[in-house]
């Protein structure tokens, strides 16, 4: 065989090689970024109760501070849950904007960038719930004495002082998991805070962009 009739051979194989690792590239990219799609639908629903839970939440707080308007400790109570419901409605209906805006058919950088924004969204709002935590369940109880009969503001404040101060207990366990996540545990911490539906979602983008930066399989060097 001819020295150029060896090169035209060659390129004609490349070229068949390389049409192969493209189907193929296309095929594990509609497979993967499928489960990493599958992978997201629970945090879907999760965010879809949030919002609707808000609503409820809001249906119930607002006609119990608008009872109590002229009873200070009580309005505030309702208040602050009503606010707490709103952060619900907002953060879920951003989490849900976020989910469903994510483009599987663009580059798989640009997927991977967009469920990183997703990642690093649910890891700050999992801070905004564990601090609001620490102390949002103060007026709930109230509310829900209130509801009861009870006005243990009025009747023995002692209670809710030590309310506050459990509430700061609290604060202090959750800035010594932060402190101690920035010292070493962050990773782990995060991995934990952005949830398992996150983390399959990358893996599953992780193995094209593995396919995509090994070398083409078969290759040949003229």
């Amino acid at each position: 065989m001819e020295l150029e009739e060896l090169k035209a051979a060659w390129k004609s194989l490349d070229q068949r090689l390389a049409q192969q690792n493209a189907l193929t590239f296309d095929l594990l990219k509609s497979q993967k970024t499928a489960r990493a799609r599958s992978a997201l639908r629970p945090l879907i629903l999760g965010q879809t109760v949030q919002i609707a839970a808000g609503v409820v939440m809001c249906l119930w707080f607002a006609p119990f501070w608008v009872k109590y308007i002229e009873v200070p400790h009580l309005l505030i109570s309702g208040l602050l849950l009503h606010a707490y419901a709103l952060m619900f409605i907002v953060l879920g209906a951003r989490e849900l904007h976020i989910i469903l805006h994510i483009d599987y058919a663009a580059p798989v950088v640009a997927i991977q960038r967009q469920i990183a924004v997703l990642r690093n969204w649910r890891v700050r709002i999992g801070s905004i719930f564990a601090v609001t935590g620490c102390f949002i369940w103060i007026p709930l109880m109230l509310v829900i004495l209130r509801g009861l009969g009870a006005d243990v503001w009025a009747k023995n404040p002692t209670v809710v002082y030590w309310f506050i101060i459990n509430g700061f207990a609290a604060l202090g366990v959750v800035l010594g998991i932060i402190w101690w996540s920035r010292r070493g545990g962050a990773l782990r911490l995060d991995d934990e805070t952005a949830g398992r539906s996150v983390r399959r979602a990358q893996a599953a983008i992780e193995e094209i962009a593995r396919f995509a930066h090994e070398p083409p399989h078969g290759a040949i060097a003229p």
